[in-house]
């Protein structure tokens, strides 16, 4: 025995659209991680970025501190000059410092990145650091200590 609706449909029939508005629950659900993985290949991109704006930014400080007559302090005007052209409006809290012995010169650069998503208590913070051997002039009976 079948019960008629109202429409005349019997109830067998109907049963058989009862999903309708499936999909738009599934676009519900799978939209906001589609959103989220976009969010976060964009975020791993600005962060790699950032990361060689770092880099670069060291390299210049130690190329010009690890001359002869250069100083920790040049490096560090170097980088932060760098940084001043190509980190604009990407890197805050930039931080430079430069080290130097008789023989080596180390320069880091650090910066934080802004983040596209709220999550508290991440701070996305770059460190880079290179290291070279400092210039010095030498005669063809230097045994190579530094003077």
């Amino acid at each position: 025995m079948t019960t008629t609706i109202h429409t005349g449909q019997t109830l067998a029939r109907r049963t058989r659209w009862d999903d309708r508005g499936a999909a738009t629950v599934q676009l519900a659900v799978l939209l906001p991680m589609l959103f989220l993985l976009f969010a976060l290949a964009t975020q791993l991109g600005i962060l790699w970025y950032a990361r060689s704006v770092c880099q670069a930014a060291a390299q210049a400080g130690l190329q010009s501190a690890r001359t002869v007559t250069g100083t920790p302090a040049e490096g560090q005007q170097a980088a932060h000059s760098f940084l001043d052209r190509a980190g604009t409006g990407l890197l805050s809290n930039t931080a430079v410092n430069a080290t130097a012995t008789t023989s080596t010169v180390s320069v880091e650069v650090s910066a934080t990145v802004p983040r596209l998503l709220p999550l508290p208590g991440l701070e996305l913070r770059v460190i880079r650091s290179v290291t070279g051997a400092k210039e010095r002039f030498t005669t063809p009976s230097d045994t190579g200590s530094p003077r």
